[in-house]
């Protein structure tokens, strides 16, 4: 569980939370907004969901794409 601590004028506190998460990118440390859209097969989740920034990320049809995935969509010749 993650906690962060609010404060405003009048009072402070202790706000906890399993959502609360690390919102950096997993290749290079920088804030990050997207998430892989590599689809996994024979996996209870549907998409990688590896975290990653405008920077790190390559685009191909409106998905993005993780390093390592796009590394092996273009290593076996089946990206779109």
């Amino acid at each position: 569980m993650v906690c962060k601590i609010v404060k405003t004028d009048k009072f402070t506190s202790f706000v906890c939370s399993r959502g609360f998460g690390n919102n950096t990118c997993d290749t290079c440390g920088a804030p990050s907004s997207l998430l892989c859209d590599f689809e996994l097969k024979n996996s209870s989740r549907k998409t990688c969901d590896r975290r990653i920034c405008k920077s790190c990320t390559t685009r191909i049809e409106n998905k993005d794409y993780c390093p390592p995935h796009i590394r092996f969509l273009r290593s076996t010749n089946d990206h779109p």
